[in-house]
């Protein structure tokens, strides 16, 4: 991913997620709405929002292992470290101090003893 990341993005990212997890029709139509809802989002930022809230969605399981629950904030954390690969560097100068202990946290949780079909989420997101 070569697009800076910054609080702007990630705050759309975890409202984005937020929408899509709401009750109300299939997900990509919630993605839409908010994206109309968004309209000063470009093409880059609507594809990084989009492949975010997707990810965590097809991993949510070893998602909600890594981050210790099913808030959007750690979700989106989680799916940003340890399935699309950022590093926690990247990632640090755009939060605050607690959200950055979390982000350590995220990316040093243990996956090892995950049910096998986790594991393979996790196993499938290497592959991409």
């Amino acid at each position: 991913m070569d697009m800076t990341i910054n609080p702007t993005l990630l705050r759309h990212a975890i409202q984005a997620l937020t929408a899509v997890q709401a009750p109300g029709g299939p997900a990509d139509a919630r993605l839409s709405t908010y994206f109309r809802e968004n309209r000063e989002l470009g093409g880059r930022e609507r594809a990084f929002v989009a492949d975010t809230v997707y990810a965590v969605l097809r991993r949510r399981r070893f998602l909600e292992h890594v981050a210790g629950g099913d808030d959007p904030f750690g979700l989106v954390m989680a799916c940003l470290l340890r399935v699309q690969g950022l590093s926690l560097r990247e990632l640090e100068t755009q939060l605050s101090k607690t959200q950055t202990e979390r982000a350590k946290a995220i990316k040093a949780a243990a996956a090892d003893d995950l049910p096998l079909a986790v594991q393979r989420s996790e196993e499938h997101t290497s592959e991409l």
